[in-house]
């Protein structure tokens, strides 16, 4: 089935959505003769419809073709993405239009069984928007951003590039990003045992990547427990995306370093600690996070000498979840141009 609806949302659906108020502001222009808002018939973009047993299959005038594809794609990300940046943005209503309609991208594609490197491009972005939205999002209640949802539509993403890269590998054709996304691929199951075992079945010009091999170093310092290379590796990366990864592990690492301390540190030996070399060793932002993780753990403060005393009998082992936050240093100063630049 080809597709050969030449706008990015077809017609029938412009108007249903309208009539149904069910519009994303995005899509929306103000009528002064009308005083109410209605529909851009330039800006609609197709919404996702989930498919379901009793639906229809959809008529060719209802799919977009790749090269429509491509231009909603490019829409999107050129007039849509960076105002997450704007000031007094609604970042809930930013993820779920962009997340929405990337799915309904992703979703022609696969109803019209694209598998050119076109179709590759197009879910390479819509993985690398929910990659950047991992780490930009974080602090967003569950209400605007699920982070489940979001690493769900990440799987997708990587698990149909994989089925991609494959088929179009046995056609002797070769994706210039698959690199790119293997690397992705292992930074999302750094403690999956089984990563090892897939990325061995790579061909070795993806295997021996850059990409793919910091990635790997990753994998054994996580498996060492070896904290102060971990965060000494996520310090020196430079790669932006990769970065937004490597942040779901970051409590991990840390509540494993607080017990090694505690242990190493504690009693009969003198057992504190500059906040400030936690900063260093730990990939904290400044000394105040530093101090509210200790606390965390139970761990008495000097607040005067700013040090941590490792009392094995005050330390708490698994304290409650760590709000997320987002990153400076480790992360947004990564970025080096704007987020449709990244994506």
């Amino acid at each position: 089935l080809s597709g050969t609806c030449l706008d990015m949302c077809p017609e029938k659906e412009r108007y249903s959505r309208a009539e149904k108020h069910r519009l994303a502001l995005y899509e929306m222009l103000v009528s002064p003769e009308k005083m109410e808002y209605d529909v851009d018939h330039r800006l609609a973009v197709k919404e996702y419809s989930r498919s379901s047993a009793d639906q229809a299959e959809p008529l060719a005038h209802e799919l977009r073709p790749l090269p429509v594809l491509q231009m909603t794609m490019d829409y999107l990300i050129a007039k849509i993405v960076d105002r997450c940046n704007k000031p007094g943005e609604n970042l809930g209503d930013w993820f779920n239009f962009l997340w929405d309609r990337m799915r309904g991208i992703r979703k022609d594609i696969t109803q019209q069984s694209l598998c050119e490197k076109g179709s590759v491009d197009l879910v390479e972005k819509c993985a690398r928007f929910h990659i950047h939205c991992t780490s930009r999002l974080c602090e967003l209640d569950m209400q605007d951003f699920d982070q489940k949802i979001n690493d769900e539509n990440l799987t997708k993403c990587l698990q149909t590039l994989k089925h991609m890269y494959y088929d179009l590998s046995v056609k002797n054709i070769y994706c210039p990003n698959e690199a790119e996304f293997r690397s992705y691929d292992v930074l999302l199951h750094l403690n999956d045992g089984e990563i090892l075992r897939e990325v061995l079945q790579l061909r070795s010009e993806i295997r021996d990547s850059y990409e793919v091999r910091s990635a790997l170093e990753f994998v054994n310092t996580l498996n060492s427990r070896n904290y102060v290379r971990f965060f000494k590796l996520a310090r020196s990366n430079r790669d932006y995306l990769q970065c937004c990864l490597l942040q779901r592990y970051f409590n991990q690492m840390r509540n494993q370093a607080f017990q090694i301390m505690v242990q190493a540190y504690g009693p009969p030996k003198k057992g504190q600690m500059k906040l400030f070399s936690l900063i260093n060793l730990l990939g904290y932002e400044d000394e105040e996070e530093a101090a509210i993780w200790c606390y965390y753990h139970g761990l008495p403060l000097d607040p005067q000498k700013k040090t941590v005393k490792f009392d094995r009998t005050s330390f708490i082992e698994l304290p409650e979840k760590f709000p997320p936050m987002r990153r400076s240093s480790l992360i947004e100063n990564k970025r080096t141009s704007s987020v449709s630049n990244c994506i």
